[in-house]
C-alpha cells in the first residue's frame, strides 16, 4: 500500500496509474446512475400501459353500464374487474401473476393490485398497485425498488 501511495505521489510522469484509477472511479459511479435511469424508464412504461389499459377498460365498462341502464337493469354491481387484469397482462407481456423475467432474473413484480369504481353521473375507475423492481450488480440482487402507483380514469355516461 505504501508503494502505491509513493507511486501516486511521485512526479516521474507515471500518469497511467492515475488514469486507470480515475476510469475505475467514474465507471463505479456511473453504473448506479445507469441502473436507476433504466428502472425509471421501465416504471414509466408500466405506468403508461396501466393508464392505457384503464382507459380502455373504463370505456368498455361505461358502454355496458349505459346499455344496461337503457335496458332497465343495474349493471354496475357486476362490473368485470378481471377484464382489466387480463388486458393489462397482455399489454405488459407478463405472466398471469404479473411478474416479468429477463435472462432468468426477475425484471419486475406487480403486487397489491386494487381495481375499484365509483358510479354516479359518470363512471370513475381507479387502480392502484406496487411495482417491485430488483436492481442487480454482476448477477446478484443488490436491492429492490418499490414504487406505488395510483391511476384513475373517467367515462361520462350519456344516455
Amino acid at each position: 500500500m505504501k508503494k502505491t501511495i509513493q507511486i501516486l505521489k511521485s512526479n516521474k510522469g507515471n500518469a497511467l496509474i492515475m488514469t486507470i484509477f480515475a476510469i475505475l472511479v467514474i465507471a463505479l459511479l456511473s453504473y448506479p446512475i445507469y441502473e436507476f435511469a433504466q428502472s425509471s424508464i421501465v416504471i414509466r412504461h408500466i405506468r403508461e400501459q396501466a393508464q392505457l389499459t384503464l382507459d380502455t377498460y373504463t370505456i368498455t365498462e361505461g358502454k355496458e353500464v349505459v346499455h344496461s341502464i337503457k335496458s332497465g337493469h343495474d349493471y354496475t354491481s357486476i362490473i368485470n374487474k378481471q377484464l382489466f387484469l387480463d388486458n393489462y397482462v397482455k399489454a405488459l407481456k407478463a405472466n398471469p401473476n404479473l411478474k416479468a423475467y429477463s435472462n432468468e432474473q426477475l425484471y419486475f413484480d406487480i403486487s397489491d393490485m386494487n381495481v375499484a369504481f365509483i358510479y354516479k353521473d359518470d363512471l370513475k375507475t381507479y387502480v392502484s398497485f406496487t411495482v417491485h423492481m430488483p436492481l442487480y450488480l454482476c448477477g446478484q440482487k443488490l436491492l429492490t425498488r418499490d414504487i406505488p402507483l395510483s391511476l384513475q380514469s373517467r367515462y361520462n355516461l350519456k344516455y
